[in-house]
């Protein structure tokens, strides 16, 4: 007896193969779908804590900024482009209240159990909320700082962030 013929598999691991490559492509197109869906949900209303942490490493360098500026000019002139321009002379005075506590305060969260420390939120929905539409800002981009009785609304701009509203900066807790 001869021996029979052996079959050619060829077409069969290539059809495999193309399966198993169409199965990861979506499974990468499926994944990136999900994450980008995700994070566009943090950056809502759902994630607005996740947001106001974020932001709050832009505040606390704007004011580590301004705390320099201050220090060698006092009139507080040259802290002009950390708030939003409009608004700009209203809290040069003010943005030279930044002390180290200030600076501390609002640099961490108060989830740590450090003090001082400060709480942040979404500004969307809370009484300063008109401040937004004051300083010509979307209000979903601003976030609210609040240590004490002292408190900033920071917003995260295309041009960069800006400060829309300081109060009470020596207050902190």
């Amino acid at each position: 007896m001869a021996p029979a013929p052996k079959k050619d598999n060829t077409k069969l691991w290539l059809g495999i193969g193309g399966g198993c490559l169409l199965a990861v492509i979506l499974g990468c197109v499926g994944g990136w779908y999900y994450c980008k869906m995700k994070a566009e949900e943090v950056t809502s209303g759902l994630g607005s804590e996740f947001g106001a942490e974020v932001t709050r490493i832009s505040l606390s360098l704007a004011l580590g900024s301004i705390k320099m500026s201050c220090a060698s000019d006092p009139s507080g002139a040259g802290t002009s482009n950390w708030f939003v321009p409009a608004i700009a002379p209203q809290y040069q005075s003010q943005a030279c209240q930044v002390t180290d506590a200030t600076l501390e305060a609002f640099g961490r969260g108060c989830n740590t159990g450090q003090t001082p420390c400060s709480s942040a939120s979404a500004l969307a929905g809370t009484p300063d909320a008109s401040r937004a539409a004051a300083a010509g800002v979307e209000v979903s981009q601003c976030y609210v700082y609040q240590s004490g009785s002292a408190k900033i609304v920071g917003c995260g701009l295309d041009t960069g962030y800006k400060i829309i509203h300081l109060e009470n900066l020596g207050a902190v807790q």
